[in-house]
C-alpha cells in the first residue's frame, strides 16, 4: 500500500477568513482565555509554538501527494516562523477584553497553582520547548510550486477572533471555574 506520512504542526483555522474549527488547539486557547479560565499562565518570554493555517496544510499534502516519488516518505508540515506563546495570549486576551494573565517563568512552574497545572498539562510539551522542526524533504517537494507557509501575525488572532464571535463559538465555557 503506498503510503506518505505527513507530521503537520499546531494546525490553526484559515489565515484569509480567520474560519477555525472548535477542535483546534488555537479555538481552544481563544475560549479559554474568553472564559477567564487562566490568572496565570506558565511560559517564558521566548516560549513559542510552530502554528500552521489549515489552507498551508491542505495546498501542501495536496501537493506532495501527487508525486509519487514522495511515498514511503514522512514530511514535516510546519511555519518557517514560530509564533511567540506570550505575545499570542497578549492580542487574544486585548481582541477579547479579558485581563492577560501574570506569566509564570518555566523554572518556577512549581509555584504555579494546582489549577493553572491541571489546565496547562496537555499543553505544557509545546510551552516547554520551542520546537523548531526539519522540513527540509516538505520545502524540497514544495520547491517547484508556490506554496508558502503563512506567516502568523497579530492580524490573524484577530480575524479568528472575530470568525468565532460571528459564528457564536466562544462563551461555551464560561461557566467553569477560572483559576
Amino acid at each position: 500500500m503506498p503510503i506518505i506520512i505527513y507530521r503537520p504542526s499546531v494546525i490553526a483555522g484559515n489565515s484569509i477568513s480567520g474560519e477555525i474549527s472548535k477542535g483546534a488547539l488555537i479555538y481552544e486557547f481563544i475560549n479559554q482565555f474568553n472564559a477567564h479560565t487562566y490568572k496565570e499562565f506558565i511560559c517564558d518570554d521566548d516560549s513559542s509554538l510552530n502554528i500552521i493555517p489549515i489552507e498551508y496544510l491542505i495546498e501542501a499534502i495536496t501537493h506532495i501527494s501527487r508525486e509519487r516519488s514522495n511515498i514511503g516518505k514522512t514530511f514535516n508540515i510546519v511555519n518557517q516562523k514560530n509564533t511567540n506563546i506570550r505575545s499570542m495570549i497578549e492580542i487574544i486576551c486585548r481582541e477579547l477584553k479579558v485581563k492577560t494573565p501574570d506569566f509564570i517563568p518555566l523554572e518556577h512552574q512549581d509555584k504555579a497553582s494546582k489549577l493553572t497545572k491541571m489546565f496547562l498539562y496537555t499543553f505544557i510539551n509545546y510551552i516547554e520547548k520551542s520546537h523548531v522542526f526539519d522540513d527540509s524533504l516538505a520545502a524540497e517537494a514544495l520547491n517547484d510550486s508556490n506554496i508558502i507557509c503563512p506567516i502568523i501575525t497579530n492580524d490573524y488572532f484577530t480575524k479568528t477572533i472575530e470568525y468565532c464571535k460571528s459564528k457564536g463559538f466562544l462563551g461555551i465555557l464560561n461557566k467553569r471555574s477560572s483559576l
